[in-house]
């Protein structure tokens, strides 16, 4: 079974474009953990009469590339939407359950760690004056 997750960042930040990264995985507790690399969100929104709007559901946007921030002289891509998939046997989906499965604590533990581990890697090279 898959338990997917889709987090939206509050902050935009840019990565070479997805088909030239891929996913990363991993294995934490007894979950396999697939790791995608992040993209571009397209929110869509709903209304609840006449309240303010809140996020229906997110899906990958249809991004153009950035022509003013470049990363080894390619192309880069606006992201925002992190999507993590944890892997089991099985679930605990028990209605009352008292904790989710995974465990959100988990979920954000790997969303934190992921971004830590991107944000390293995908560091610009010195500007170079010419």
């Amino acid at each position: 079974m898959i338990a997917s997750y889709k987090l939206f960042l509050p902050y935009v930040f840019h990565v070479l474009k997805p088909d030239e990264l891929t996913p990363y995985h991993t294995t934490v507790d007894r979950f396999e953990v697939t790791l995608y690399p992040p993209f571009q969100a397209k929110v869509e929104t709903v209304s609840f009469g006449g309240r303010k709007q809140v996020a229906h559901s997110l899906l990958p946007a249809s991004p153009l590339p950035s022509d003013d921030i470049k990363v080894f002289d390619q192309d880069t891509l606006e992201a925002n939407l992190l999507q993590i998939d944890f892997k089991a046997p099985d679930f605990d989906r028990r209605r009352g359950h008292e904790q989710e499965d995974p465990p959100l604590v988990l979920v954000f533990s790997v969303a934190n760690r992921w971004l830590a581990v991107l944000r390293t890697v995908l560091q610009s090279p010195p500007h170079s004056a010419n």
